[in-house]
């Protein structure tokens, strides 16, 4: 697994948001998690991912699920399971956020083998 950029949780006049970035070859994306307050079904993401446009207003770039690895003799532990999308990348980015800490994560990828 490659780490290819982090998640950090701060305090922004005065409400907690969660910001990140990803770099790679051809992609330098910053960005910030929104709670997503219209969850329609228990399938839906749990954050939305947003960043600026080339005019400077907000664009969803994505969506981030809540997932939980349990391990036998282990305390469950949450990660994010997160989709990046747009019309201008040439195929989604599928990732995964691991918490370093309270309010850190590191953001991985794999590529997929073949099956």
């Amino acid at each position: 697994m490659s780490n290819i950029g982090k998640l950090n949780k701060i305090v922004k006049d005065g409400q907690n948001q969660i910001i990140g970035h990803i770099s790679t070859l051809k992609m330098n994306l910053k960005f910030r998690l929104v709670e997503n307050q219209n969850k329609s079904s228990e399938n839906a993401p749990d954050y939305l991912i947003v960043t600026a446009n080339s005019n400077g207003d907000e664009a969803q770039v994505g969506s981030v699920w809540i997932k939980i690895i349990e391990k036998f003799g282990e305390e469950p532990k949450e990660f994010f399971s997160m989709t990046f999308d747009d019309p201008s990348f040439p195929h989604s980015l599928n990732v995964a956020a691991f918490p370093q800490g309270e309010s850190h994560w590191d953001i991985v990828w794999r590529r997929r083998q073949a099956t």
